[in-house]
């Protein structure tokens, strides 16, 4: 099960979408304010229009991703619960 990274494709957009939503909802504490203003859950594909989003998969499926702030070197990582192992 090795986990292979490559560009983000744009027709993986409501994938990349979705894993955001259930990434950023995983955490207990934040989840009531996060679906209290639900416009905060919906990833922005201006990273992945510009070609600066990074996946993770395993097994063909995808499990995170990764896109860098656009004024820093810091990237923003997100995974399913699938790939936080050991």
């Amino acid at each position: 099960m090795d986990l292979t990274m490559r560009d983000a494709l744009p027709s993986e957009i409501d994938a990349l979408r979705g894993l955001y939503r259930r990434s950023s909802l995983s955490n207990e504490g934040d989840r009531a304010s996060l679906l209290a203003h639900p416009e905060t859950l919906v990833w922005p594909d201006l990273a992945l229009r510009e070609r600066r989003t990074r996946v993770a998969e395993r097994d063909r499926e995808l499990v995170g991703f990764a896109t860098p702030w656009k004024s820093t070197t810091s990237w923003s990582w997100r995974t399913s619960s699938s790939i936080r192992t050991g």
